[in-house]
């Protein structure tokens, strides 16, 4: 839409610039081109300037269209070379000029259309991750079977086993019940035997863009390289 919008302006400029060079050219060129002796001057050119529209039409055939450039103009700088200016001009404005304008502006449009686009997939994200918060948070609910607002393993292994829909979102995840010990001390970081809410959640919601399994090896191979790391420095304390 952007692009189209850009392009439609630069038309429009196009032909704006089109007019005012053939109003120098029905008072200038076409005086020029009279005084040309019929042989020096093609039958489809006699009229080329004679007014704006004809004007405009050999313009637009010869500087957009790129068709016979020299059929009716080169014959004009010949018997008059100031004349040059005006097709010069003519040349660089409508060709060179405005279409690096026109250009600079699509271009414009178009990194102006990917913000908007990227800020529209930024809110959608923010929706989405709201959205996914409160359904985590209905579902700790549901494992919270004292209602302290934590979870502890014990509660945690329940819901899996009671709460079908508890655990068919967990197998979404890829998280099945041999996982829940081992990804339940691993979010246990203070080691107090239970989980906050926004411990779970976070958690869940950074499994949620990858792997979970993937996620899940990833930190066993961290715990057994600090693990291998810490034997070594006892070692090296112990001699």
């Amino acid at each position: 839409f952007w692009a189209m919008k850009a392009m439609g302006w630069g038309l429009i400029m196009t032909f704006v610039l089109l007019i005012i060079w053939s109003m120098f050219s029905v008072t200038i060129l076409h005086r020029v081109n009279m005084r040309l002796s019929p042989d020096k001057r093609k039958e489809d050119c006699e009229d080329a300037f004679a007014s704006i529209f004809n004007s405009v039409l050999l313009l637009f055939q010869t500087l957009v269209a790129g068709d016979s450039w020299g059929a009716c103009a080169v014959p004009v700088i010949k018997e008059a070379p100031m004349t040059f200016v005006i097709f010069a001009g003519a040349l660089f404005s409508v060709t060179l000029g405005l279409t690096n304008l026109i250009l600079a502006v699509i271009v414009d449009s178009a990194a102006a259309a990917r913000d908007a686009d990227m800020k529209v997939q930024i809110e959608t994200k923010k929706q989405h991750e709201a959205e996914l918060l409160g359904k985590w948070e209905g579902i700790i609910r549901m494992m919270d079977e004292n209602g302290d607002g934590n979870i502890t393993k014990h509660e945690l292994l329940n819901a899996y086993e009671d709460q079908e829909e508890i655990r068919d979102t967990l197998t979404l995840l890829d998280i099945a019940r041999p996982d829940l010990d081992m990804l339940f001390s691993l979010l246990d970081y203070d080691n107090n035997g239970s989980l906050s809410c926004n411990e779970f959640v976070s958690a869940i919601q950074r499994a949620q863009g990858q792997d979970m399994r993937m996620y899940m090896m990833l930190i066993r191979l961290q715990i057994g390289q600090l693990s291998r790391h810490m034997q070594a420095q006892c070692q090296g304390m112990a001699r």
